[in-house]
């Protein structure tokens, strides 16, 4: 993969490494599929991604289903 493209790779909130937002225990968080769907598209628009390729696994891997049904036109892969 890192032959051909550029590989980004970041985490989820509250996944990985990322840590929770600030005082996170004043207010209810939701992890929701569209909560998901917009940190990605934000992602990709803060860096200037045009159709990028996007990879998931496990929980992410159904995220990249969720964005290929919503805008199949957005990504390359």
């Amino acid at each position: 993969m890192t032959d051909r493209h550029r590989v980004v790779a970041f985490d989820l909130p509250w996944h990985g490494r990322s840590l929770p937002p600030d005082r996170w225990w004043m207010q209810e968080y939701l992890l929701t599929a569209d909560r998901y769907v917009a940190v990605v598209e934000d992602f990709c628009e803060a860096l200037g991604l045009e159709r990028p390729i996007v990879l998931g696994c496990s929980m992410a891997g159904s995220l990249v289903l969720e964005l290929a049904r919503r805008n199949p036109s957005a990504a390359r892969g």
